[in-house]
């Protein structure tokens, strides 16, 4: 067996034992009566407080060597004295509480003291991993240190156990409560189905960035981000459509297709009133196209002119000298604007867009006059102006550089809202208000700004999942390994059910285990303090 040796006091004893442990007992058992291990003859509770006692002394300790009270002989030998109560259950568990206490009591008077406050969370309530982690630092440093010992090692074991223990139950109350974003959960609601990167946020998607320029896999998520904007761009459509209490159908592809779709059941909505009404010419109508006439004034001469040229060929000439309009006339002057109104709001041009503002403002005019006219069908005709108004910000985003085929991106919708905004200085898009704007907003910020430039066959929908498998095969040929990642990532991206099963095993829990994980999640604070007084 092998021969182990302890000096206690300058006193050196040898002793033949099987394991450590055994040679500290049979050291400390031929050691003199002062010299023998305080855990001898003490019960369990006596351990546990001898422990958290340790726990008390060794802070105290830790700081008397830093400033030089303890000399490095006393550390020495309290480390030995202590060694075999630390062998036991007892002992540890009280350590490990006295530990905790010696972290939380400071820290809570700190925390009522200007300039520790943040340090005194850190160590008695640290509410992020950052915040755990140098919680468990502080108190890795003021432990001290036997010869051989480093104090750096002790702040990177407190800095370590602090974060893991928060870490760990902070991951688990989120896994049983996810902490989806608001933005997530209203995309969802509207038929959008993020990647699981975009759910999990910025880190998570980054990371889902990054493998979207590996072959193949790089592909198959693309094509589930691309899917992910089709399916924003769908939401867009419903929701103009949801003035009139309608939808697109799931067989209308995002794009061109959709936005005439849109565009059409909103004349059909119109069309369907216009037998029904007629408008007489105001003197508020008369009056609000005559301060139009003097907006366009302020811009150039020609911009000038053409809001003149507009005006006079759109709806005086169509009015005549009849104070009275038709229904079908209605429609066509309403028609002209409105298409006028788009082009120009589009334009990359400042002045354009300060011209279609202009036609608009007119198209609010006429607008608010057939309102005023047919008083019986002013609901129908207020939800059908509002579809319209709608509908003016989905043309343009789909009409703007960038977009493909009339699919954009949520970048793109948000800057279409903006130019749409007709307050001043912007007001209302400044302050979040606009027309759409939180839908917007929602998209920028878990979709990303631009449309993913797939370029390969590996599609949002089966045909990601039949590449994916094909390929998947080819590849395990070569690699397993590489199979495997294609495999999984075609099941998981390459199809609608796929991301939609993934969505829901990120987002979704029932509502017991949600208030669990809550539960759990609270006492994250409370772990890291466990965790940093474990490492010590």
């Amino acid at each position: 067996m092998p021969i182990f040796e302890a000096e206690i006091n300058g006193e050196v004893f040898e002793v033949e034992a099987p394991d450590e442990a055994s040679a500290i007992s049979a050291i400390q058992g031929s050691a003199p009566s002062e010299y023998a291990s305080p855990a001898e003859g003490m019960g369990m509770g006596e351990r546990i407080s001898a422990g958290a006692g340790k726990a008390v002394y060794d802070v105290g300790r830790g700081i008397g060597q830093l400033i030089g009270v303890f000399p490095q002989e006393e550390i020495d030998a309290a480390r030995q004295r202590d060694a075999a109560l630390m062998a036991t259950g007892g002992g540890m568990a009280g350590n490990v509480l006295g530990n905790v206490a010696m972290s939380a009591i400071p820290g809570r008077a700190m925390m009522g003291i200007p300039g520790l406050a943040t340090a005194g969370r850190a160590l008695a309530a640290p509410s992020t991993l950052k915040q755990a982690a140098a919680g468990g630092a502080m108190f890795g440093a003021v432990q001290p240190t036997a010869t051989g010992e480093s104090r750096i090692s002790n702040i990177a074991m407190g800095a370590g156990g602090g974060s893991a223990g928060y870490g760990a139950m902070a991951g688990l109350g989120r896994v049983m409560a996810p902490q989806t974003p608001e933005a997530v959960r209203d995309l969802i609601a509207r038929g959008v189905t993020p990647t699981p990167g975009q759910i999990l946020g910025p880190t998570a998607s980054r990371m889902e960035q990054g493998l979207s320029s590996l072959p193949v896999v790089g592909d198959i998520i693309k094509g589930a981000q691309t899917g992910s904007i089709e399916q924003f761009n769908k939401a867009v459509g419903n929701e103009v459509l949801s003035s009139v209490g309608m939808r697109v159908p799931a067989d209308i592809k995002p794009g061109n297709e959709m936005v005439k779709y849109v565009g059409d059941k909103l004349d059909e909505q119109y069309t369907s009133l216009l037998p029904k009404m007629s408008a007489i010419i105001d003197d508020q109508f008369t009056s609000e196209i005559a301060t139009i006439r003097q907006m366009g004034n302020q811009l150039p001469k020609d911009k000038a002119r053409q809001l003149n040229n507009i005006l006079q060929e759109t709806m005086v000439k169509r009015i005549g000298s009849s104070r009275g309009i038709r229904g079908e006339t209605i429609k066509e002057i309403e028609s002209s604007l409105r298409k006028k109104a788009s082009q120009y709001q589009g334009s990359s041009s400042a002045d354009d867009q300060q011209l279609g503002d202009a036609i608009a403002e007119s198209l609010n005019s006429l607008r608010a006059l057939i309102n005023r006219s047919n008083p019986k069908f002013a609901k129908e005709l207020s939800n059908i102006n509002k579809g319209w108004a709608k509908l003016a910000v989905l043309e343009t985003a789909a009409g703007r550089v960038g977009s493909t085929e009339g699919v954009f991106s949520p970048e793109a919708f948000r800057g279409a809202i903006k130019a749409g905004d007709t307050s001043v200085r912007d007001r209302r898009f400044a302050r979040g208000q606009a027309m759409m704007q939180p839908l917007a907003q929602a998209g920028v910020n878990v979709l990303g700004k631009t449309v993913p430039d797939s370029g390969t066959p590996y599609r949002f929908g089966s045909a990601a999942l039949g590449g994916g498998l094909a390929t998947g095969a080819l590849g395990g040929m070569i690699d397993p390994t590489l199979a495997a990642s294609i495999l999984g990532t075609g099941a998981v991206y390459g199809t609608d059910i796929g991301r939609r099963a993934a969505a829901a095993a990120l987002t979704q829990r029932p509502e017991a285990i949600q208030a669990l994980g809550r539960g759990v999640y609270g006492l994250a604070p409370s772990a890291g303090l466990l965790g940093s007084g474990m490492s010590q």
